[in-house]
């Protein structure tokens, strides 16, 4: 189970440092305690705020995650 919050922060988090490398690989996954939603933690920013700015779908991988398509709070 994850918290929408959390993939609500993340994306939040790469589109203010244009984080042009967010897949699956960069993010942890930390089980808090049972029957807790999942804690997502972002890693590697490597490729922030880069000098040109060339953005592809398949960089961002929260992109497709239903919680992604909820409002932002």
């Amino acid at each position: 189970m994850l918290d929408d919050n959390y993939i609500h922060r993340i994306a939040i988090l790469d589109i203010r440092i244009l984080n042009c490398d967010r897949n699956l690989e960069n993010i942890l996954i930390k089980k808090v305690e049972k029957n807790k939603p999942f804690k997502l933690i972002p890693i590697d920013h490597g490729f922030s705020l880069p000098d040109p700015i060339e953005i592809y779908d398949y960089e961002v991988s929260w992109s497709d995650w239903k919680s992604a398509k909820k409002p932002f709070t």
